[in-house]
């Protein structure tokens, strides 16, 4: 069978920031936005990171999981670090190609909205952490489990209470 060996391509100082950027959000997490942090244990010493963020978008694929191990590094230790058996990284589209982000939140019948509710709610979204995917306009909120949308939902109701935000899940997701 033949072997390949294949090295990194060199680190720019942009991914440099993006380990600042990552420990900062690491040390400051928020209820909603990005990046989406999972540290999901699967055994005694050994940990899969995932983290979705749409600023890898810019960052070279094969880098992303350096950048989330150096990250850890330095905002837990090294030995922490030395746990992670693996680092993933996507940006949120390729997170929702993957089917890693099944649960959508959005107002219903949003076509029935009048034009000053339009506006609310795609400011209600943006903050919440919405993006938009592809080359559409529509603005999509996405997440990882039922319990983060219908948090979510809860606070959009908060903020907009004159639209009625619900939950789809998409069909391909694994739950």
């Amino acid at each position: 069978m033949p072997v390949f060996e294949m090295k990194l391509p060199r680190q720019t100082s942009r991914d440099a920031e993006l380990v600042l950027e990552l420990v900062s959000e690491l040390r400051n997490p928020k209820p909603s936005g990005q990046p989406v942090i999972e540290i999901r244990e699967v055994g005694p010493n050994a940990r899969h990171v995932t983290v979705i963020w749409d600023k890898w978008d810019a960052c070279n694929p094969q880098i992303r999981p350096k950048i989330i191990r150096e990250a850890f590094a330095n905002y837990r230790d090294p030995e922490f670090e030395k746990t992670i058996a693996v680092a993933m990284a996507a940006t949120v589209e390729e997170a929702i190609d993957l089917g890693m982000l099944p649960f959508e939140v959005k107002p219903y019948r949003w076509y029935q909205l009048k034009e000053e509710q339009k506006g609310a709610y795609r400011q209600a979204l943006t903050e919440e952490g919405a993006i938009r995917v592809g080359s559409g306009q529509a603005l999509t909120l996405r997440f990882r489990t039922l319990d983060e949308a219908e948090a979510a939902v809860a606070r959009l109701r908060a903020k907009e209470p004159s639209i009625e935000w619900g939950i789809v899940q998409s069909l391909d997701s694994p739950d």
